[in-house]
């Protein structure tokens, strides 16, 4: 990024000032540095992959044994309501994923910023100057005072962010949980769809369904309102 950033720096100042022997310098340049963009974007993209995958086949195992043991695939459907236990199947099949896509996600983006923030708090201390001013007959020398005011930004950003986002959690979490439930008797339509048309039972499960979307209606209609 570094790269990018000194030779777009570098082209149009040589634009600007039309050293035609630079700017052809930089032109030859360009392909080779786009080539290790790619490249370390790529081998990142793969390597994110491949950590997902082995990842996720190590945790479904485990929840899997888990949930055979002992029969609790059985107890879960007798007793998970009440032990705030619902849709294992969802939970297997897709909040695995789901945690370790994110867990993933942000684990290389936090590497990916602090590289750029030691990076760039080199380069804007050393562009940044001082900023001289006097107080109370004081003068006072603030040396890269830059890097002090992205600091407090970044500081207050994080911290509306976390307070906003501490309220939408729990909305996340019901938004999940209908959402599963709602497939879950989507499924359980099909599989008794017998059943339903022997005991002309249409507009009941119909209007369960119909229930069901609702609450994610309300759900969702809550966090758009956060």
């Amino acid at each position: 990024q570094v790269w990018l950033n000194d030779w777009n720096n570098d082209f149009f100042n040589a634009l600007s000032q039309k050293e035609t022997d630079k700017l052809w310098q930089l032109v030859l340049w360009f392909p080779a540095l786009l080539g290790i963009f790619v490249l370390i974007s790529v081998n990142k993209t793969w390597l994110i992959k491949l950590l997902t995958i082995r990842w996720r086949e190590w945790l479904t195992d485990y929840y899997l044994n888990r949930w055979f043991a002992d029969k609790n695939y059985y107890f879960t459907q007798i007793y998970g309501e009440h032990k705030n236990t619902d849709n294992p199947d969802q939970r297997i099949a897709e909040d695995i994923l789901l945690l370790i896509s994110k867990t993933l996600s942000l684990s290389f983006g936090f590497i990916q910023s602090l590289s750029m923030l030691i990076t760039f708090t080199v380069i804007l201390w050393e562009s940044a100057g001082t900023l001289s001013f006097t107080v109370g007959g004081t003068e006072w020398n603030i040396q890269g005072y830059m890097v002090y005011t992205v600091v407090l930004i970044v500081i207050g950003g994080t911290l509306f962010t976390h307070k906003v986002g501490k309220r939408i959690r729990p909305l996340n979490v019901e938004k999940q949980r209908s959402e599963a439930t709602f497939r879950t008797n989507l499924v359980q339509h099909n599989k008794q769809a017998e059943l339903i048309a022997l005991s002309n039972a249409e507009s009941l499960q119909r209007q369960e369904l119909s229930d069901n979307f609702h609450t994610i209606k309300e759900n969702w209609h809550r966090l758009m309102n956060r």
